[in-house]
């Protein structure tokens, strides 16, 4: 499908999937998903081998069966074990088509062969076995179960060919270096702008066991190939695993606890308490179905979600589950160890430790992320600590916050703020956020401890958020941004997100600028990562610095081209 025909159906299906928000999707809609490619996902990491204690550094593609752009800006990634278990789950948001992460192999699991299983939530439409597969070989030494190992007398070495030859080189400027040495590396474009792409730099020290890599960059495509989009048809239409176009997407059904039916056209708020918080609103469709995007990184991992109704207390949320691939066809081949390569694993093992003891001083950076505006403009900021504090929160709503009051019905509560352009007053409920959390009920606010809170924020007069009109707003922040619903029911659902994996700058030493680092010892076996390296010039330079383990370093630069030709280039420097 061509960029610009994409782009159109995406604003399209953008349109059908905020308004409908769909799981059952009508048979007037379902031609929409049907134009949409079938998605497929490359990984790349950092070793086929890898020691309990190492980390394991990773790349996914996500992109239709040409090679170019596809649709979801989230991708997963999964290591399963030899039971068909799930080790661990990443989330990746993608970003022009790939993301990356990394996971610290922990010594817990035992020495085998596991898989890495990479997979969007829109390949789930074409079957349960529609998933990227890699083997990783994690070695654990200090594990009693070495049953995924299998001893041999030896092991034929593996020869694996570089692709596409003539469109890349890699160029050092000493092949043979010393330790703590600084190395130049070139990546030359040899086809002009038919060169220029998107790929992964890595170094890595060669191990003396090699392991056949059957799925490769150029041949990935085949785990797909047969793979067709099909939606199961229901009375009311067609089931679908909606795609994640926009970001993360939250969703699940509100029912009706008098009668259990699904609840339409009812209004539900994610909240996720942080300084920067995130609040977002949606409705209920026509099949009780809910979903709020994520389009952007945000701070903290908790979350709250509720109904938000007069008569809320009807009302049961329930967020879906992720459903499972099945992993029966995943293969686990033992690893094969002759007794020759036991001195190998030995002695790496002995690198790796002593580079761990000094890991806290060779820490990755994560990038921070970009700080989006939030939906409002604050019109009075009343820091308390700025004022004498009062023993209530009635009281310094009194003594304190202008533009505010509070009314008293029986033994219910509610704030109301000033509207000034409409003369004064207004019947409309302010909009009441605690650390972001919509409080439905003010006397959870009106009987909150004064002392946990830090500010009072107001906006005065009408304010429209989401097609809903409020009398103002009441903004609430407390010291720790720790805030706990004090109203609960079936209505509302705390839970933890599961975030995105942050963008990472992985360590490299500094020699010439960092005496502190003379007395720390350097066991790198890893020597450059860079995950995210586009070429966009004839040719375009990287430095590394070499690690006090000497031996044969392997360069690999590997990705695709912007026009979806897969390239692997290979090219072996010496540390001495």
């Amino acid at each position: 499908m061509k960029k610009s025909q994409l782009v159109l159906l995406l604003a399209v299906l953008l349109k059908a999937l905020t308004l409908q928000s769909q799981v059952t999707v009508s048979k007037s809609s379902i031609d929409l998903y049907q134009k949409l490619d079938i998605e497929t996902v490359y990984l790349q990491q950092n070793s086929k081998i890898l020691f309990a204690g190492e980390q394991l550094l990773y790349k996914v593609y996500v992109l239709n069966t040409a090679h170019q752009a596809s649709i979801s800006k989230i991708a997963y990634v999964a290591l399963v074990n030899s039971d068909k278990k799930t080790v661990f789950t990443q989330k990746l948001r993608i970003d022009e088509s790939t993301g990356a992460g990394s996971f610290t192999i922990p010594y817990t699991l035992d020495s085998g062969t596991y898989q890495l299983v990479a997979y969007t939530q829109w390949m789930r439409n074409t079957s349960d076995h529609n998933y990227f597969h890699s083997p990783l070989h994690i070695i654990n030494p200090f594990s009693g179960d070495q049953s995924g190992l299998q001893i041999v007398e030896k092991n034929t070495p593996v020869d694996i060919k570089d692709i596409s030859q003539g469109v890349i080189a890699i160029k050092v400027d000493k092949e043979k270096a010393s330790k703590r040495q600084l190395v130049q590396l070139s990546i030359e474009g040899l086809l002009n702008q038919k060169s220029y792409g998107n790929y992964i730099v890595s170094v890595r020290k060669k191990p003396a066991l090699s392991v056949e890599e059957p799925i490769n960059i150029s041949n990935y495509v085949s785990l797909f190939k047969n793979n067709k989009i099909d939606f199961t048809p229901t009375a009311e239409g067609y089931k679908v695993y909606s795609p994640e176009i926009k970001g993360e997407l939250i969703s699940g059904v509100v029912r009706n606890t008098e009668n259990n039916q699904l609840a339409t056209n009812v209004k539900v708020a994610l909240s996720i308490p942080s300084k920067n918080f995130v609040f977002k609103t949606a409705k209920t469709n026509a099949y009780g179905v809910f979903y709020i995007d994520l389009e952007h990184d945000y701070n903290g991992d908790r979350a709250v979600i509720q109904v938000v109704d007069d008569a809320k207390e009807k009302y049961r949320i329930q967020l879906y589950k992720t459903p499972d691939f099945y992993f029966d066809k995943l293969s686990f081949p033992p690893l094969k160890v002759s007794e020759a390569e036991k001195d190998w694993i030995a002695n790496s093992v002995e690198h790796l430790q002593i580079e761990n003891a000094y890991r806290s001083v060779k820490q990755d950076s994560i990038v921070p992320f970009k700080e989006y505006n939030t939906f409002y403009n604050i019109d009075y900021k009343y820091n308390l600590d700025d004022f004498t504090r009062f023993k209530t929160v009635e009281e310094t709503m009194i003594e304190i916050v202008e533009h505010t009051w509070v009314n008293k019905k029986d033994d219910n509560y509610s704030f109301h703020v000033r509207d000034y352009k409409s003369g004064g007053e207004t019947r409309e409920l302010p909009l009441v956020l605690i650390d972001g959390v919509q409080v439905q009920n003010h006397n959870d606010l009106y009987h909150y401890d004064v002392k946990k809170i830090q500010t009072i924020n107001i906006i005065t007069d009408k304010f429209l958020f989401n097609n809903q009109m409020y009398g103002g707003v009441i903004l609430v922040e407390t010291k720790k941004t720790d805030f706990i619903p004090i109203s609960k029911g079936a209505y509302l659902h705390e839970f933890t997100l599961k975030k995105p994996e942050p963008t990472k700058i992985y360590y490299q030493p500094d020699y010439k600028n960092a005496s502190n680092l003379r007395r720390v010892p350097d066991e790198r076996s890893q020597l450059l990562w860079v995950p995210d390296f586009t070429l966009t010039k004839n040719s375009q330079l990287l430095n590394f610095y070499t690690s006090d383990n000497t031996g044969l370093y392997e360069i690999l630069v590997e990705g695709f081209t912007f026009e979806g030709k897969a390239v692997s280039i290979r090219k072996t420097i010496e540390v001495r």
